[in-house]
């Protein structure tokens, strides 16, 4: 008994597919003649399916010229390939520049304030002597 049902949903199996199958194909054909019920649909349609017939044709008569049309598209997309190549490995180089600057901008930075914050006495004297030269001037001869 078992082995008989086993063989019966197998057999019934086959024929599931085969209405599943029935019934999408409806289903699409059913989609299709309603969305040509639409005139901007039937144009669009007629309109591909001769540019395609052309295409084909076209194909068949010179099959080279479509090859050539590949290897020269082909060509392209590697040159192009090549070239995003090497735009990457400039970009690369510079960056690898930049992390470098960093350091020498800081080191640059440091020895400028160096220069200009390392005073000797007799230049802080210098400098507070002529603050008070300035202030002694703004004192005395401009407000007379």
């Amino acid at each position: 008994m078992n082995q008989y049902r086993g063989e019966y949903s197998y057999q019934h199996m086959g024929t599931r597919k085969n209405r599943l199958f029935q019934g999408i194909m409806l289903g699409a054909l059913a989609g299709a003649a309603m969305s040509l019920m639409s005139r901007d649909t039937r144009t669009s349609v007629v309109t591909g399916t001769k540019q395609y017939s052309k295409d084909i044709q076209a194909f068949i008569k010179n099959p080279n010229d479509f090859f050539d049309r590949i290897k020269e598209t082909s060509g392209t997309i590697r040159k192009t390939i090549q070239q995003i190549s090497d735009d990457v490995a400039f970009i690369s180089q510079k960056v690898e520049e930049m992390k470098d600057v960093p350091p020498q901008v800081a080191s640059m930075v440091k020895e400028t304030k160096e220069a200009f914050t390392s005073h000797d006495d007799n230049d802080l004297d210098r400098i507070e002597t002529r603050q008070n030269q300035a202030h002694h001037y703004r004192n005395t001869v401009l407000k007379s």
